[in-house]
């Protein structure tokens, strides 16, 4: 990269990586200072030096996670794009650097094959140019008279001219080279994502079992199976088609969004997961509150209310409604507007119902950097095929979770 930039200062073929985005980095280091942890961000070396230090850490790999969260794309770059910008590429703490030796010969790493030999070329003519003349004056020759010897350079002169790109076309390529490489990355992220779907998919059918629907049965035939999933048989006769097993995974609160939605991370299976605070397809009470000072999520669970573990949805007597004055004010509303009332859907009056019959024994958690819970799995269908994280109620979380099956027999 030193080389080709030298000779070809105005369109060398470069990867450049920006240093983390400021409001990101000091966000996680002052987090994570919270929580005990001291990490210097000055240089990618002093990061990674920082991290090592926690290496046995139960949350190294969280806290791993976290750090990538501040760091910007590496994307190629022509060197002479912009003067006033730095092409540093700040992970591999270099000034210069290119791709070069990509086995699949990306086509960034064939312009700069290219530039390369063009570059010693001009460095071969240019030598033996400065040579001669200084053989001519007997010393030395002066700075300007080196920079007057390169200039004379032409490129009609090079025998590998061929070789040489314009700096616009460099620029032009290596903006479509960050597209596609961000394209390919997201498209290797959701086919790795829908093959775990499908294997998991699989592997419930095969272990033939249903979700569980007592907690003690699903525990006893767990034990007498020698698996981990939460789940009961399924009846005497061939396995069901749509049985769907229980797999949980341990996971770890590792960033918070703004203040609506944080991020899980299951180190078991390599995977995050954005989550959303008030999401209907979570098992929590939607009054939920973020305490922004201390960056954290009050988690309602509601009550534990059966034997099952779950809160108990229950519709609330027409009397209750009255006594919270809703009827009154829908009365109101209806003669000031003269339109009658919108019903609440069933979904709506069971929520209601819990906040107002679960008031007092609401089991409440308090979900920051860190903490760690349990999810279930759960493959949903949404344009493609996706993994979602539901968080377990702290009643149903095993004390430990054991790997899923790698492979299936």
């Amino acid at each position: 990269a030193e080389k080709i930039v030298q000779y070809l200062p105005d369109c060398g073929m470069v990867r450049k990586h920006d240093p983390p985005i400021a409001k990101k980095s000091h966000l996680f280091i002052t987090s994570v200072r919270e929580k005990g942890y001291e990490i210097n961000g000055g240089s990618s070396l002093t990061l990674q030096q920082s991290l090592q230090k926690y290496k046995d850490d139960p949350n190294i790999d969280a806290l791993r996670l976290m750090a990538t969260y501040t760091m910007s794309l590496a994307k190629y770059v022509s060197s002479g794009a912009d003067e006033d910008a730095s092409v540093r590429h700040y992970a591999l703490a270099s000034d210069l650097y290119t791709h070069f030796t990509s086995p699949i010969r990306r086509y960034c790493d064939v312009v700069a094959h290219r530039q390369l030999i063009l570059a010693l070329e001009i460095e071969k003519m240019y030598l033996a140019k400065k040579a001669e003349l200084e053989a001519k004056k007997g010393k030395d020759i002066s700075e300007s008279e080196e920079e007057r010897v390169l200039n004379s350079i032409t490129l009609e002169q090079l025998e590998k001219r061929d070789y040489y790109i314009h700096p616009a076309e460099v620029e032009a390529i290596a903006d479509h080279a960050n597209t596609k490489k961000q394209n390919a990355r997201k498209c290797s992220d959701m086919s790795l994502a829908m093959f775990f779907c499908q294997y998991l998919k699989a592997l419930s059918k095969q272990l033939g079992f249903v979700a569980a629907g007592n907690a003690a049965q699903a525990e006893q035939a767990a034990k007498a199976n020698g698996t981990h999933e939460t789940i009961i048989p399924a009846p005497e006769g061939p396995a069901n088609p749509n049985a769907i097993a229980r797999f949980q995974v341990r996971c770890f609160v590792t960033k918070y969004n703004k203040e609506e939605r944080f991020t899980l991370y299951a180190p078991d299976v390599a995977l995050d997961n954005e989550l959303f605070h008030n999401s209907p397809t979570q098992r929590w009470v939607l009054d939920n509150i973020f305490k922004k000072e201390t960056q954290s999520f009050i988690c309602n669970w509601g009550g534990k209310g059966t034997k099952e573990g779950k809160r108990k949805l229950v519709e609330a007597p027409e009397a209750k409604d009255k006594e919270d004055g809703e009827g009154a004010d829908d009365t109101k509303s209806s003669k000031k507007g003269g339109k009658e009332p919108q019903e609440d859907t069933g979904r709506q009056k069971q929520l209601k119902a819990v906040l107002r019959s679960q008031k007092d024994s609401d089991e409440k958690e308090e979900l920051s950097l860190f903490s760690c819970v349990t999810a279930t799995l759960k493959v949903v269908v949404r344009g493609t095929m996706q993994l979602e994280f539901v968080v377990d109620p702290p009643w149903e979380r095993p004390a430990e979770v054991p790997l899923i099956p790698a492979v299936m027999d």
